[in-house]
């Protein structure tokens, strides 16, 4: 997705304009607005990839902006909404600066993770394992694999482009969904957790010491 828009709605302050720099360095296109009226009104004409708003606005519910602004935008699978819990006033601005930081990496990773679904209608493939991006489901010969999402994730990522490696790092942050913090050591457990259900297929997934991990490159096979 080449620059996406994101959508801030939140008072005006050093926190919005700290998290928006951030976005902004990352290659985001940012919109702000400090109240839910005003921010229905941008998202009519910014028609924004990402909604960031707090659950608390002044002048509207949270929940019913977010299906205005819905409305408004009219996008075939409209915009993505990430409602923020309230902030704790007494926070310092360094423990804020963090949460924001934290926040802006999940933005960009539930965007990559959006792209990727919007790219592939049919199936990423990999021998004879399928994987239907879309529809959030893999199987191995025609047997469902029951993953949790973070390995689905982690299993679409590294099958969206076979032969490339990927550091647990990046893995990291193209798995994460939320401005949750990271835990990169856990990538480890997921892999092995994924190459466990895939049973005698588990070498598909690769490990490229010291650096991480990829997907085998393996033709998908042609049955007559």
């Amino acid at each position: 997705m080449d620059h996406p828009t994101v959508l801030i709605i939140a008072p005006e302050g050093p926190d919005r304009d700290g998290f928006a720099a951030g976005l902004r360095s990352s290659g985001c296109h940012v919109e702000t607005a400090a109240s839910g009226h005003a921010g229905e009104n941008t998202a009519a004409v910014a028609r924004p990839d990402v909604v960031v708003l707090p659950s608390k606005l002044p002048d509207m519910d949270a929940l019913v902006l977010c299906q205005r602004i819905r409305n408004v935008t009219s996008k075939e699978r409209g915009p993505i909404f990430l409602v923020t819990p309230d902030d704790d006033s007494t926070s310092s601005a360094e423990e804020r600066a963090g949460r924001f930081d934290q926040l802006a990496i999940g933005v960009n990773a539930m965007l990559r993770w959006n792209a990727m679904r919007h790219k592939y209608d049919e199936m990423l493939r990999c021998g004879e394992l399928s994987i239907d991006v879309a529809g959030h489901r893999a199987n191995i010969n025609g047997v469902e694999l029951k993953l949790t999402p973070t390995e689905f994730r982690l299993l679409a990522t590294l099958a969206e482009d076979p032969g490339r490696v990927y550091s647990r790092k990046q893995l990291g942050e193209a798995c994460r969904s939320d401005g949750a913090a990271n835990h990169f050591r856990t990538i480890d457990v997921h892999i092995k957790a994924i190459r466990h259900k895939l049973g005698e297929h588990g070498d598909l997934v690769e490990t490229v010491h010291g650096v991480g991990y990829r997907m085998k490159q393996v033709p998908f096979p042609l049955h007559i």
